[in-house]
């Protein structure tokens, strides 16, 4: 089946409602309620149907919104296609921080997360540099606590780099003390 023979799909027009309807018939990204809406997959699963993806893959937009993301995520594979291996590591860990740090001030509990390992020197310097730049140094800590650093990740970080995390981890035992303590408090 061809992708414009899937969004005729009744399975797509039922998973399209659902979309509009969480976004409250409204653009998610320029609230506008009067222009035509479109349900954008933010990403594509290699042998998905339209239908199949989860709530938090799909947004309703606009049609200049999603004109928009789409010329920007074209701009943004054009970029992508020209960076060699350690320069997608450290943007692969600058996406990682971000998408961290808007767990966080969405509320989630972060602290227990392994989603985002530090996998190599480039990785770990692209999470913390979007990290220490914009988030409350125990946030940071909380989103990626503690990752291990045994000999492996040792030699893969580079050793500034390890001191620089070990440092920064023991300043911040304190802080992430205190927010677990916030957290908990605000939980009951």
């Amino acid at each position: 089946m061809t992708y414009s023979e899937q969004l005729k799909h009744p399975k797509w027009q039922k998973r399209r409602l659902e979309i509009l309807n969480r976004a409250g018939f409204r653009c998610e990204s320029c609230e506008e309620s009067e222009k035509t809406l479109h349900v954008h997959h933010k990403r594509y699963h290699k042998g998905a149907m339209a239908w199949e993806y989860a709530d938090d893959e799909l947004v309703a937009l606009c049609e200049d919104c999603h004109a928009s993301e789409t010329l920007l995520r074209q701009q943004l594979d054009d970029a992508i296609g020209q960076l060699h291996t350690g320069e997608l590591e450290y943007l692969v860990g600058f996406a990682e921080s971000m998408i961290a740090s808007v767990a966080v001030f969405a509320g989630e509990d972060v602290a227990d997360h392994t989603h985002w390992p530090l996998r190599s020197y480039e990785h770990a310097w692209g999470f913390l540099a979007h990290a220490l730049a914009s988030l409350p140094t125990e946030l940071v800590y909380a989103a990626i606590d503690k990752q291990p650093l045994d000999r492996a990740a040792v030699f893969t970080l580079g050793a500034d780099a390890k001191d620089i995390l070990r440092a920064w981890w023991d300043r911040t035992d304190k802080e992430l003390a205190k927010y677990r303590a916030n957290r908990d408090e605000a939980k009951h």
